[in-house]
């Protein structure tokens, strides 16, 4: 990742952080999320998403942290909220979510609902841009009185016909390398794949969907960009594999290996978790909406700024994993053991940790609000997680402390 990037990242934070950096729990808050940052503009680069898309994506997974910001700063001046921050004016804006859609949900539209013919992916890209630059378009004319508006519009409507152009010269490069690759629109690929080894194959941007790859070993494969709409992984070893920005609603994944594997910005929409093992794997900004995982292994796993609205997690393993910025609204983690598991930043609202056993957990940067929205019945928690929640302003009475 270039120091553009970098430098960019920071004169963002700098416009939405700078003005209260000098109270202790923004200037921690700012250290927290340019870390984060950096690390998921660092996965999708190396993916082999382009600096602006990259970058784009990022800013957008912020969401409005406005409130936050101000909520902070109340609380080190033990005032009340100030009023909402003024939106940062760099030279990428944050582009909100609509109502009911996680931050960042403009940026990562499910291709299976384009008009564009499956495994397009050029023109897929370019569709996003489109609509991405629409929502841009509306935010201008919300904020800036009519003569800025017109002026800003004009610009953006040059910015989108290059955009639009480079596109399509994305577009037929994708068809070009495409063509090149083993079974790219092959009516026998499945007979193919089946009697070679797999082990760091490259299938970037393919149409993969309903594929079989139950059992085989895809260690360190590269399917960045890939449609795998229903594809069959079951006990198939896919340690440190590349998956970022891929389709998988509904595939299998149940007893596969997935240590080290990224997952970053993938759809994973009623994917099959069961028995799976994430050790280690990113998935940062996936989303996981209403998916269900049993039985599944998240050690030093990181899934920031991902949208886990009504997960359910069963007979799960939790060591060291990171949520930080992850959107958790009424996820369920009744009965489980979490042991150092970090929900900085997360909407907690209304999830439910009912007979879980709670150790060293950090719940730093979460509204009162959304901590006395928590459910806590018979749940058992350690001295360290306890202090964390009183932090927080909350004293829940459905806790046991020990320890």
């Amino acid at each position: 990742m270039n120091d553009n990037l970098q430098g960019r990242i920071d004169d963002y934070l700098d416009q939405v952080f700078g003005p209260y950096e000098d109270c202790p729990s923004v200037a921690e808050l700012r250290i927290e999320v340019r870390q984060n940052l950096l690390e998921r503009l660092s996965d999708l680069v190396a993916s082999g998403v382009g600096d602006e898309v990259a970058y784009a994506q990022v800013i957008s997974s912020m969401g409005d942290m406005r409130p936050m910001v101000a909520e902070l700063v109340a609380q080190d001046r033990r005032e009340e909220p100030t009023p909402p921050i003024a939106e940062p004016t760099g030279d990428a804006k944050t582009i909100p979510a609509s109502d009911g859609e996680a931050p960042g949900a403009s940026w990562t539209a499910d291709p299976s609902t384009s008009s564009e013919a499956p495994g397009d992916w050029g023109a897929w890209v370019s569709g996003i841009v489109g609509r991405s630059f629409t929502g841009i378009g509306t935010i201008i004319g919300r904020f800036a009185d009519a003569e800025q508006a017109a002026a800003a519009k004009e610009a953006l409507k040059a910015a989108e016909e290059e955009v639009n152009y480079a596109m399509g010269r994305v577009e037929d490069e994708i068809t070009r390398v495409g063509a090149r690759l083993p079974f790219w629109g092959s009516s026998d690929w499945q007979k193919q794949w089946q009697e070679e080894h797999l082990a760091r194959a490259s299938y970037r941007a393919a149409d993969l969907r309903n594929a079989d790859f139950a059992g085989k070993d895809l260690t360190r494969a590269q399917f960045a960009a890939s449609a795998l709409r229903k594809a069959n992984f079951a006990n198939a070893n896919l340690t440190g594999a590349r998956l970022a920005a891929a389709d998988l609603s509904g595939a299998n994944l149940s007893q596969a290996n997935l240590t080290g594997a990224n997952l970053s910005s993938a759809t994973l929409r009623e994917v099959i978790f069961e028995g799976t093992n994430l050790t280690k794997a990113r998935l940062n900004s996936a989303n996981l909406r209403n998916v269900t995982f049993t039985g599944a292994i998240f050690r030093d796993t990181k899934v920031t700024y991902a949208d886990l609205r009504g997960v359910r997690f069963a007979d799960c393993l939790f060591e060291r994993a990171n949520f930080t910025g992850s959107d958790l609204r009424g996820a369920c983690f009744d009965g489980l053991g979490l042991d150092s598991v970090i929900f900085s930043m997360c909407n907690l609202k209304g999830a439910s940790f009912r007979g879980a056993h709670l150790t060293n957990l950090s719940f730093r940067h979460i509204s009162r609000r959304v901590i006395a929205s928590i459910i806590f019945e018979d749940t058992v928690v350690d001295q360290a997680t306890y202090a964390a929640l009183v932090a927080s302003g909350c004293f829940p009475s459905g806790v046991r402390v020990v320890g």
